[in-house]
């Protein structure tokens, strides 16, 4: 077939389909993308008549959407920072030179007789590489003396033959306890009667002899005998003692009549009565005196530091008269830290001191201190006590521990482990809230009690001129019911990196916290903690009565750990004109009772915190609002009765990348209750967010 007759088939066709097409209008269906667009080229999309007519276009490229990845400089490295598509496209900006080493002494240490030293040298505080290495200086030995052995006696200790160092404290000393004295048994040495006391000694092999009083017997009266009088005859009522004293009373006779009697004994102070009574009618009342005390003198006893003593006094073997009269204790009168009186030491005895590195101050620790009740003292060889060791304590059978104003730190886990510390005792407030610990270490974890000297706080008093209250140093408080902070405070936890994190945390008795009027940074209301402008809730007192709460409608921010375990709470009310805009980590973690807060009003509302509602499991449902772009993870973790979980806006939700579908609350409910959103390794931990895309 020649190529001129098939163009003349092919032109007949094509004039046979205008003439179809022109019979009727295209009815297109919906565009369907053919090729994906890519951040670099285009895509195409099509549709469809029913006749078979197609339409193509083309789908503009997605462009590049790069995240920046800091790479920050070190001492020898400059930094940058690395720009990456998901497509693979990546380049690199803003280089910053290297910071270079930053050089800190490495001090020397003197050789002991025990231990070798160190000669000065030097390192970079930034990445620790040595720039001059530190050599090592031989310990000394010890250089010994020999003292000679002594037999202990009756009442005073000996000693063995022993070495001692005259370059430290190093010795073989080992003591021989005092025989003490060895007392036969007690002899009377002199009789007690019923009205004097008598004696009774022993006596030891060494001479030494005690001698102690024997109280008197006390008359010992048989029962009372009575002879009754008559008309005419005098009767009386007597009792004797074994001794022949005898008591008696006349009954007076009434001449002639023949009376009945009946006899009221007299006491010591009252007196008794006889009622006669004579057949012909005649009655009459007599007052019998009373008898007096049947006194005892008892001897005094003399107080000592400790223990009260109480004068020579007077008692009644008959009642319970008695003058006794109690002499108060003399109480210790320390100098140099050892009582005049007793010898008793007014702090711990062998507590380990280790000098600071500038070797201005000591750093304590438990030593080979055998004491449960530690009391540790403001100095030691004439330098302040200021530093708590790293686990100084740890694990150990302290009780309690008294605390000097001296000390202003406290090291990682110094009392970790002290399952029987049951007090911790300050002795200066002020100092007290301006004591750094270490982070992560609560120094009432274990006691749950902490005392000012001998009295239980409770109603914490901040004095005016503190500025700042440091991080832990009231959590875990039981005791505590209220606290008052004066003007003067300026920052709260601010050690921890936060303002209120861990200070008034964990005290489940904490009621009501108050601020001073004039403070510029903090005020209170209703008890509960804010910023001064109101808009930033920092501290709910864990303890505090009622089960509903109405969050102030300027309030922006709930700052980490708020309502930290607010078992009491049941409601938290939102206003719909809130401004809120942040519930931070861990704000409602634990509120076991929670059953109802009002999300849906939170028009403002940004982000929810890791953790802010984990464990909350008295919690029902929620409704996200359509303002909120961030859940971070955690954030409803552990919320075993929420069963519906509704968002306002359920598009364009992504996790690590990927589109979620929020559209059943009750799948949504799962996912948040259950999912730990963490990977294992903490550099991706926010990988796992939930974020929202925003055109």
């Amino acid at each position: 077939m020649s190529k001129k007759f098939i163009f003349l088939i092919v032109l007949a066709m094509v004039a046979m389909t205008c003439l179809l097409c022109a019979c009727h209008e295209h009815q297109f269906g919906e565009w369907t993308v053919t090729q994906n667009p890519t951040c670099t080229q285009e895509g195409t999309k099509q549709r469809v008549c029913e006749c078979g007519e197609k339409e193509t276009q083309p789908v503009a490229p997605t462009g590049h959407s790069h995240t920046a990845e800091v790479t920050p400089p070190n001492c020898i490295q400059v930094g940058y920072t690395t720009y990456t598509c998901e497509c693979g496209d990546s380049y690199t900006a803003n280089t910053v030179d290297p910071t270079g080493h930053q050089a800190v002494l490495d001090a020397e240490i003197p050789a002991t007789c025990t231990e070798d030293g160190l000669s000065e040298g030097s390192h970079c505080s930034t990445c620790g590489q040595v720039l001059v290495a530190q050599t090592t200086i031989p310990a000394l030995g010890h250089d010994e003396t020999v003292h000679q052995a002594q037999n202990p006696t009756c009442e005073e200790e000996g000693w063995k033959e022993y070495v001692s160092c005259s370059r430290c404290d190093y010795t073989t000393y080992e003591s021989v306890p005092a025989t003490g004295h060895t007392f036969g048994d007690w002899t009377i040495s002199k009789a007690p009667t019923c009205e004097e006391e008598g004696a009774e000694e022993r006596i030891c092999h060494c001479g030494e002899k005690e001698t102690q009083p024997v109280n008197p017997t006390g008359h010992t009266f048989g029962d009372w005998t009575t002879q009754e009088a008559t008309c005419t005859e005098d009767g009386y009522t007597e009792r004797s003692c074994s001794c022949g004293k005898t008591e008696k009373i006349i009954i007076p006779n009434y001449g002639g009549h023949s009376c009945e009697i009946t006899t009221i004994q007299p006491t010591c102070t009252e007196k008794g009565y006889a009622i006669y009574t004579c057949w012909c009618g005649y009655s009459e009342t007599v007052d019998i005196d009373a008898l007096g005390h049947d006194t005892v003198t008892n001897p005094a006893k003399n107080p000592t530091c400790e223990e009260e003593g109480w004068k020579e006094y007077a008692s009644c073997s008959r009642c319970d008269y008695s003058t006794f009269e109690t002499i108060p204790a003399l109480g210790h009168d320390y100098v140099d830290d050892i009582c005049t009186v007793c010898g008793d030491c007014s702090y711990s005895v062998g507590l380990q001191y280790t000098p600071s590195a500038d070797q201005t101050y000591y750093i304590v620790s438990l030593g080979t201190c055998t004491e449960t009740d530690i009391v540790i003292p403001e100095t030691h060889d004439n330098l302040p006590v200021k530093e708590i060791a790293e686990v100084a304590f740890a694990s150990s059978n302290v009780t309690s521990i008294t605390i000097p104003s001296s000390i202003n730190y406290i090291g990682y886990e110094a009392f970790s482990g002290c399952k029987q510390l049951t007090k911790v005792i300050i002795t200066d407030i002020a100092s007290w809230c301006n004591m750094t610990v270490a982070d992560g270490t609560y120094p009432h974890k274990n006691a749950k009690h902490l005392y000012l000297n001998d009295q239980e706080i409770t109603h914490l008093v901040i004095p005016e001129g503190v500025t700042t209250l440091h991080s832990q140093v009231f959590a875990y408080c039981q005791g505590l019911v209220s606290v008052s902070i004066p003007s003067t405070v300026t920052s709260i936890g601010l050690d921890a990196g936060a303002v209120g994190i861990y200070t008034f945390q964990f005290c489940p008795n904490l009621a009501e916290i108050h601020v001073d009027e004039n403070n510029p940074n903090y005020k209170s209301v209703d008890g509960v903690l804010y910023s001064k402008d109101g808009k930033t809730l920092i501290q709910y007192p864990m303890g505090k009565s009622g089960s509903t709460f109405t969050l102030p409608s300027d309030v922006t921010k709930i700052y980490s750990y708020a309502f930290y375990s607010c078992n009491n709470l049941q409601t938290v009310i939102i206003p719909q004109d809130s401004q809120l805009t942040l519930i931070n980590s861990q704000a409602f973690w634990k509120c076991t009772s929670l059953t109802n807060i009002s999300l849906e009003n939170c028009t403002s509302l940004t982000t929810i915190g890791k953790s802010a509602f984990e464990d909350c499991t008295s919690l029902t449902s929620v409704t996200i609002p359509a303002s909120v772009t961030r859940i971070l993870p955690n954030a409803f973790l552990g919320c075993t009765n929420l069963t519906t979980a509704t968002f306002v806006d359920p598009e364009n939700w992504l996790r690590k990348g990927n589109y979620l579908d929020l559209s059943n609350p009750t799948e949504n409910a799962k996912k948040m209750r259950a999912d730990v959103w963490s990977w294992p390794s903490w550099v991706s931990w926010y990988d796992s967010e939930w974020t929202k895309k925003v055109s």
